[in-house]
């Protein structure tokens, strides 16, 4: 099993899904699980579609997790007629 399977069973079963996560460590770096450390915040915005719709904010938070010996990149995005949706995570290589 590699680090990746480990970690995302794991995850999984204590959060179920990125947002339960996302709630309680998006913005600190303190107590983080798996001896975690957010190693960046990737936030950018895009431009207004051409019907004028307001831009979308796309989320991104990468952490290292000591305990898997893995980097973690968390995907979402946030909108004021949806408010945040955290999606996904894939491993990915400092």
């Amino acid at each position: 099993m590699t680090n990746f399977e480990r970690f995302k069973e794991q995850f999984n079963k204590d959060y179920k899904n990125v947002s339960n996560f996302m709630e309680k460590y998006e913005y600190t770096n303190v107590n983080i699980p798996y001896n975690g450390v957010l190693e960046a915040n990737n936030d950018y915005t895009s431009d207004s579609d051409s019907y004028g719709d307001g831009a979308t904010e796309y989320i991104e938070r990468i952490y290292n997790f000591a305990d898997f010996n893995i980097y973690i990149k968390f995907n979402g995005s946030r909108d004021s007629y949806d408010g945040t949706q955290w999606n996904d995570f894939v491993e990915v290589k400092p």
